[in-house]
């Protein structure tokens, strides 16, 4: 609204409030106490009010409101008129006038609020005139009022109330000093009108403040932004650009009109189409569906580049048949961020590129270093074969474990580069939690062995044996936390304790925990612990060894399996690393445990074991199965109490448990003098429980006095299994595919193998372990060959195939799909023998048809199962047919 407008607005409102005071005065609404004569005329009161009205609106400034004010004053011939907002019970001094200028009288004036005359307060909240002829005859509310109104010296006063919006707003009093005066009712009328009359002006001139202001800051604000405005009329196609809008195309406002065609010329090309469904708007021809819209659009600058702008456009109007009559929009210039995003796409483009090339690299270099350690770590094992003087055996032993050290080296390269390409996907597969513990028992116990040390494994009850994960992932963790451990610990032994901490209908979440008693950690040293090729400290490295790849390995795979590890430590006291790890449910289920004998039930049994802790874990397993259990330190301990409880005839031992490795007196040992020197009425059976492997501990002359043996890590299963062969209730077989190692050999002996391979010192590695089985060997120096080998003979010459994967004319891959695609021994075993370990590669071979992956450099025990594995399900399905 302009200031004219504004002007003539005010002048309608105060002209009709005059007119409304008019009838009320010719209806003879007159106050009560109020004279009905006075010295001033109706007539010349609305004379008066006219004119210092018009020339109050006509003037239309600050100064006008004072000087209308002195006008009241005079007129009214009074002391003092004040013009005052009202907030709550507080007053604020708008206008100010007094005949004698007084400049104490105006901060005298500020002390009063409405609580000095409640009277007056109550009528101003109804609307009403206030009138006190004679304050002092009319007494005070309260003696602070009266101290007050008394100093101030107000004999007579008429306060008028101005309500806004049915609220009261400020009041206009009219104060006669230090006497009384009879109000009459012209007074009043020229009171009330002028009060509302002032307000109006001060409220206008207000809204002319508030509007300057508004402006000014809409202007600053346009100014300082670097964001172009524009506003379009779609029915005439008028339009505004701001004059940041002209900056951000290089223009200024005189040399660029804003106009339809204008504004068209500067949108890209590409982009005028997005215009042209604003002026479909506009026309009607098409309907919109949303009031505001975002875009990026491309504008031509002056001096001929291209820029982007993120606009974002808004419908403000519409017409009665809701057709858009104008729209407001916002440019921001966004070139340097798309400039940027351009360089960020060829950058992601470059390191893709680059990961691709590295991801590459990694797999011809694992191959190319994993082919030539095949031919070291294959001829040391044939090498060993041979007559060899005790110097040479220790110097081949040393290149073996050489040649161990540096393929476990690649290995963690290997997955460590794998970590920060993002390329480790965990298998998902069912397996066996126990038997996993057991793989990881018999690879740590010879080194834990070495150093005095023993490894413990516990796993409560509770937890499910089959568990649906990658069981590979899982032992690569935990045996770097175990290697470690044993790195670090001199004496004392390493507790592996698995627990379950949450089973739902989803997941099976574990918790594991490697303790050790071992030098410890300080905070700072715990602090870097995960950051790869770091190691405790800089002596640790060179005492230790160890390339610091491990515990970042492992940390990262337990986050893959939805899990955290964490660590505790003790300088010179030891270290506890646990971590979670998620596990879906397995549909094959837990090793049947069956309904406990009652034979078995509350059998008398006896604990014996020197290691405190191992002697808590196998007391924990046999009381989960209701055993009595008493648990002895060492053999004389266990003698006295065996002695003990036969000699009182009551409860004598049914069974004793007894450990291996013990200080001073073995279990065989011990469990010698049991049976034949302590004299016992009732002699118990014994299980011996080892780290070794049976055909170690069985060669002692005392392995007739035990009557079963248990392999560590010990389940709750393998327990009880146990103790059920030494009683007499038979065990179930959980694995019918898997074939005994004994039966191996007698598999694998006079079979005939094709081996397609192209490298001559792998060949004579693979021909020189397959020929330790009695197995006879085919070479073929590439899948060309192999094929041909096959097809020249009757289809029962050859038991399997071990191909490798990079040969020359034909690689492994296509020779497997031809002879998959043949009629001749389609159905031929065929197992991938490669030096290819990148993720995928086992994929690849299964997709092309073969059967086995073996990675090189190749494992004979693993290689010798394999092929029995392949061999023997050959032979049961042309049985069946």
């Amino acid at each position: 609204m302009d200031k004219k407008a504004l002007k003539n607005q005010t002048l309608i409102e105060a002209q009709a409030r005059i007119a409304e005071l008019e009838a009320e005065l010719k209806a003879a609404r007159q106050p009560t106490s109020v004279q009905p004569d006075g010295p001033i005329a109706l007539a010349d009161a609305e004379s008066w009010l006219r004119r210092i009205i018009i020339k109050l609106f006509d003037k239309d400034d600050s100064g006008s409101l004072n000087d209308a004010l002195g006008a009241l004053g005079a007129f009214l011939e009074v002391d003092e008129c004040i013009l005052a907002r009202v907030h709550e019970t507080d007053l604020s001094v708008q206008l100010f006038w007094q005949k004698q200028p007084d400049t104490q009288r105006l901060s005298d004036l500020a002390q009063l609020n409405l609580t000095h005359m409640p009277e007056a307060h109550q009528n101003m909240l109804q609307g009403k005139a206030r009138i006190d002829n004679d304050v002092l005859a009319g007494g005070y509310a309260n003696a602070r009022a009266e101290k007050l109104i008394s100093h101030l010296g107000i004999g007579a006063y008429i306060t008028v109330p101005v309500l806004h919006h049915g609220k009261l707003h400020s009041f206009l009093a009219v104060l006669q000093r230090d006497k009384p005066r009879h109000w009459h009712s012209n007074d009043i009328h020229v009171a009330e009108t002028f009060g509302t009359v002032l307000t109006l002006a001060l409220s206008r001139q207000q809204a002319k403040l508030d509007l300057s202001t508004s402006q000014e800051r809409f202007q600053n604000a346009m100014a300082a932004t670097r964001d172009g405005i524009w506003e379009w009329n779609l029915l005439t196609h008028e339009i505004y650009l701001s004059d940041g809008f002209y900056r951000m195309l290089g223009y200024e406002p005189q040399e660029f009109p804003a106009s339809l065609e204008n504004l068209t010329r500067v949108i890209h090309p590409d982009e005028r189409p997005w215009l042209k469904k604003f002026i479909a708007l506009g026309n009607g021809t098409r309907k919109f569906k949303h009031t505001g819209t975002t875009r990026e659009i491309r504008f031509q600058h002056k001096d001929g580049t291209t820029i982007w702008c993120f606009v974002r456009a808004k419908l403000t109007h519409t017409d009665s048949q809701n057709l858009p009559l104008r729209i407001v929009g916002v440019n921001s210039d966004i070139s340097k961020f798309k400039a940027v995003q351009e360089e960020l796409s060829i950058a992601k483009t470059l390191a893709d590129s680059a990961n691709q090339a590295k991801s590459e690299f990694l797999a011809r270099m694992s191959h190319e270093i994993r082919t030539p350690m095949n031919a070291i770590i294959g001829m040391g094992h044939l090498l060993s074969d041979t007559r060899l003087n005790r110097d040479q055996k220790d110097y081949l032993t040393n290149i073996d474990q050489a040649a161990n050290a540096l393929l476990s080296l690649i290995n963690e390269i290997l997955d460590f580069s794998k970590i920060e390409a993002g390329t480790i996907v965990l298998e998902h597969t069912h397996f066996d939690l126990a038997d996993t513990l057991n793989k990881l028992a018999k690879k740590t116990a010879p080194i834990a062995e070495k150093k005095g040390l023993e490894v413990l494994f516990h796993m409560e009850p509770e937890v499910p044996h089959f568990l649906k994960g990658d069981s590979l992932r899982l032992r690569q963790a935990l045996l770097n936390l175990i290697d470690n451990a044993i790195k670090f610990t001199e004496q004392g032994d390493i507790q592996v304790n698995i627990s379950s901490a949450e089973n739902n209908k989803d997941y099976v979440a574990l918790k594991f925990e490697v303790r050790d008693t071992g030098i410890g950690m300080n905070p700072q040293q715990i602090s870097e612990l995960f950051t790869p090729f770091m190691q405790v400290d800089g002596s640790s490295r060179r005492r230790f060894g160890g390339s610091g790849l491990g515990l970042t390995v492992s940390k990262h795979l337990i986050e893959l399996m939805h899990g955290k590890i964490a660590v505790t430590s003790e300088v010179n006291k030891g270290s506890v690393f646990s971590f979670t790890a998620r596990f879906g449910h397995s549909q094959i289920g837990s090793i049947p445990m069956r309904d406990k004998s009652q034979r078995l039930r509350h059998l008398n049994t006896l604990v014996v074991d020197d290691n405190k802790a191992a002697r808590q874990i196998l007391t924990n397993l046999a009381t989960h199965l209701d055993l009595n259990v008493t648990a002895a330190g060492s053999a004389q301990e266990a003698y006295d109490l065996l002695k003990q409880a036969d000699s009182s005839g009551i409860n004598p031992f049914d069974l004793v448990l007894m450990d291996y490795r013990m200080p001073h007196i073995d279990g065989l040992t011990a469990s010698h003098v049991i049976k034949n020197e302590c004299q016992l009425s009732h002699i118990p059976a014994i299980i011996l429980v080892s780290a070794h492997h049976r055909d170690e501990v069985f060669q002692n002359e005392n392995s007739d006095c035990v009557e079963n043996f248990i392999s560590k890590p010990i389940s709750q299963s393998h327990l009880f299994d146990a103790i059920a062969e030494v009683f007499g209730d038979s065990v179930f077989e959980t694995d019918k595919d898997r074939i005994p190692a004994e039966k191996v050999a007698e598999t694998l002996e006079n079979c005939h193998i094709l081996l397609a391979e192209d490298n001559i010192v792998n060949q004579k590695v693979a021909v020189g372990i397959l020929k330790k089985m009695k197995v006879k060997v085919t070479v073929a120096n590439n899948g060309q060959e192999a094929i041909e080998h096959l097809n020249n003979n009757p289809c029962n010459t050859f038991d399997a195939i071990l191909m490798d994967m990079e040969m020359p004319e034909i690689d492994g891959y296509d020779a497997t799909r031809k002879i998959r695609a043949g009629q001749h021994c389609a159905a031929i075993p065929i197992i991938a023998m490669t030096a290819h370990a990148m993720r995928g590669d086992k994929e690849r071979c299964l997709q092309a048809g073969m059967d086995g992956y073996i990675t090189k450099p190749v494992k004979p025990e693993l290689l010798y199962h394999t092929l029995a594995t392949f061999i023997q399900k050959q032979i049961s399905q042309q049985k069946t047919l």
